[in-house]
């Protein structure tokens, strides 16, 4: 077939009689502005025909690079246009740039059919990497002022402080510490709260703990394009925007009360029956005769051992006298840690007033 052609494009025209398959594109080349990896940039165009052809023409686009008919962000390539009549009328082509990797994209979408000269549209585009935001997920800790042990049925008088740590979140709507599962008053509607609580120490641990509502906090951008964060938010996710969150709790804090001054730091009954504790704090021993000073402080004096052990004797050893008898014996049940009574002898002299110089104690136990 012999085609009389006066065809203009955007950047070039066609005149004059042509025989065999023939294709026609309106651009050289598309260079697409900086784009980041994983994002799509928007769509350019160029329009393509063919004439006398004998088969569909196919355009097939390089890597990086979606094409379609539609201008979706769906690639159709290779995409086939099947000729009617021998021909392809003038089809608008639209192109996005969709880099996987931070390189320079520089290759040519293809245009071929049977028997004709294959054609070429250079596609340039340049990628980057967006770095997503990273996100600081609140906290929220509890502490006391006082110690978190101590002899049972000894009185503290505590100062509890809940701290919400904000971070990349919102900011704290309500806040509040509970005791044993029941809220202490006051409550709070900021970023901290401090209540004083007063009670004994007790055998069972006492918990504590701090809860707070926050509200959901500010979208970062992304680097260096600037790009809000689009992503869910999530709640405490380093990976997403921080979402608002109800009755977000502290790591637990107790107070426990122990009869450490029957069992020790170790508060646990000790493994050998025969060791004894003289509490004025001075002094802990194993054996059947136990030596303490008296210093010139105390005025209680005590020696507490298992209950299948007595005091046969005490001698003042700095007067050579024997006080066995101003000690007064009380027989006692006490919990260790875990929970289980064990049976002690208590011996209990209450002097006075104290020793006016130190004196050296010497008790024999049978």
């Amino acid at each position: 077939m012999n085609l009389d052609l006066d065809i203009k494009f955007d950047d070039y025209s066609i005149s004059g009689s042509l025989t065999g398959p023939y294709i026609g594109k309106s651009k050289n080349s598309l260079a697409f502005a900086l784009t980041a990896v994983g994002d799509k940039s928007a769509s350019q165009s160029f329009n393509v025909f063919g004439i006398n052809l004998t088969a569909p023409l196919v355009l097939t686009a390089p890597a990086g690079f979606i094409i379609n008919l539609d201008n979706s962000n769906i690639d159709a390539s290779p995409m086939s246009i099947n000729p009617v009549g021998g021909k392809v009328s003038t089809k608008k082509i639209y192109i996005k740039f969709a880099p996987a990797a931070a390189i320079l994209y520089n290759a040519n979408l293809t245009i071929s059919t049977a028997g004709a000269t294959t054609r070429t549209v250079l596609l340039n585009g340049l990628a980057f990497t967006d770095y997503a935001p990273v996100y600081t997920p609140a906290g929220i800790v509890l502490s006391q002022s006082g110690l978190p042990e101590g002899e049972v049925g000894e009185y503290y008088a505590d100062v509890l402080t809940a701290t919400f740590q904000q971070h990349d979140a919102g900011a704290a709507s309500f806040i509040k510490i509970k005791k044993d599962g029941v809220d202490l008053a006051p409550t709070g509607t900021g970023n901290s709260l401090i209540i004083t609580d007063n009670g004994y120490y007790t055998v069972a641990a006492q918990v504590f703990e701090a809860l707070v509502n926050y509200g959901a906090g500010t979208l970062k951008n992304y680097s260096p394009s600037g790009k809000v964060d689009a992503r869910a938010a999530l709640v405490r996710n380093v990976n997403a925007p921080q979402a608002a969150e109800n009755n977000f709790t502290s790591a637990q804090m107790t107070k426990q009360g122990f009869y450490k001054i029957f069992f020790g730091a170790s508060q646990v009954d000790p493994a050998v029956n025969n060791k004894v504790r003289f509490l004025n704090g001075a002094l802990e021993s194993s054996g059947m005769v136990v030596n303490f000073m008296t210093g010139i402080v105390h005025s209680f004096f005590t020696v507490a051992m298992r209950a299948t052990f007595t005091l046969l004797n005490v001698i003042d050893l700095t007067t050579a006298n024997n006080i066995t008898s101003n000690f007064v014996l009380t027989t006692m049940n006490v919990n260790d840690a875990a929970g289980n009574a064990v049976s002690y002898n208590v011996y209990v002299w209450n002097k006075s007033t104290p020793f006016s110089t130190d004196h050296l104690i010497q008790a024999t136990i049978v």
